[in-house]
């Protein structure tokens, strides 16, 4: 079948205009939405990223003042006695420490019923938690009205 020359130039118009559309539609714009696409994960896991850095920092921050902040086993003992004013009838003993820890023997001497008693729940609720291994209460030997108490402690 012979075409005309305004039939050609039909189709050459044709073509010209259609090839352009058709490229745009089935080339460039895939082309493009990938790109846009990437640029968007690519925006996100940079968000990701610097979340997990300031996760990161915040996680380096709490575990340094958490090593920091929480006093000896020993110094919160002597807190305790001091503020209950039993400092003068206490000894601590320190023993050999638990792996991340401290453990120590506290011996009394000369002590109440209540003074015991106040000095157990507060030892008992103190913060962070601390382990009363044992507690030995037995009458004093100078005075049988009093107590002498050994209570063995230990923190983790």
């Amino acid at each position: 079948m012979d075409l005309s020359r305004r039939e050609k130039l039909w189709l050459l118009i044709g073509g010209v205009v259609l090839l352009p559309l058709l490229i745009y539609r089935f080339v460039y714009t895939p082309v493009l939405e990938q790109h846009q696409r990437t640029i968007q994960q690519n925006l996100a896991l940079e968000s990701k990223i610097q979340q997990i850095g300031l996760l990161g920092q915040e996680l380096k921050f709490y575990k340094n003042q958490s090593r920091g902040s929480i006093p000896k086993l020993s110094r919160r003992v002597d807190q305790v006695l001091r503020r209950l004013q039993l400092k003068s009838k206490s000894r601590i003993s320190i023993g050999d420490s638990p792996k991340n820890g401290q453990r120590l023997v506290l011996r009394l001497d000369l002590l109440n019923l209540t003074e015991f008693v106040q000095l157990t729940y507060q030892l008992e609720n103190m913060k962070p938690t601390m382990l009363i291994e044992s507690m030995e209460l037995s009458p004093s030997f100078q005075n049988n009205q009093l107590l002498r108490a050994n209570i063995s402690l230990a923190s983790r």
